[in-house]
């Protein structure tokens, strides 16, 4: 009896210890919690992006085989505004040619352009340089696109550059943004 009056007379003192100590136990676990969805979700940005850039390089091999023909018009993925003979698309789920988060896909030819820093692929001009199709896409987060580059391609080479492999990264240094140029095909 003494132990139940000696409780009702306090006057709240432990609880309010008790609030507080599960206050920072609960904040120390959103803390950790928000930290770790924060990475799950730059790396679903990552997977997302090199998921995208493969399906559009199997868009480009379908439209290909059904065409016989190179195309530089992203367009001619989606629809057959070009009337090439033996389309059978859409090659891909997507509507237009505009990134929803990034800028704008494009088609382009072009050399492979190794051991230069932050270069994109070079216009190919003579018919014995090995030319290749490229899917361009702009205005990735710098951060971003070397994540996508180390998915696709490893690590980055000796030199810490992103410059080599399927995909290449030309960073702008006065946006922070970079633009993706992921190797198709050969033309």
């Amino acid at each position: 009896m003494r132990f139940i009056n000696n409780l009702k007379s306090q006057k709240g003192a432990l609880f309010g210890m008790d609030a507080r100590i599960t206050l920072a136990i609960f904040s120390g676990l959103s803390v950790i919690a928000g930290t770790a969805g924060y990475g799950y979700m730059q790396q679903t940005q990552v997977t997302s992006l090199a998921t995208e850039l493969d399906n559009i390089s199997k868009a480009y091999a379908n439209f290909q085989l059904d065409t016989s023909v190179n195309t530089k018009n992203f367009s001619d993925l989606l629809n057959n505004d070009g009337g090439q003979l033996g389309w059978n698309g859409p090659y891909m789920i997507m509507s237009s040619d505009k990134h929803v988060s990034f800028g704008t896909y494009s088609l382009e030819y072009g050399i492979e352009m190794r051991k230069i820093k932050g270069k994109s692929p070079r216009p190919c001009v003579n018919r014995r340089d090995l030319c290749f199709v490229w899917a361009k896409l702009t205005e990735v987060p710098s951060t971003l696109a070397a994540a996508v580059d180390e998915h696709i391609d490893g690590e980055l080479d000796e030199k810490g550059t992103p410059d080599s492999g399927r995909l290449l990264v030309d960073l702008d240094q006065s946006t922070d943004k970079a633009t993706l140029y992921y190797r198709i095909s050969r033309k």
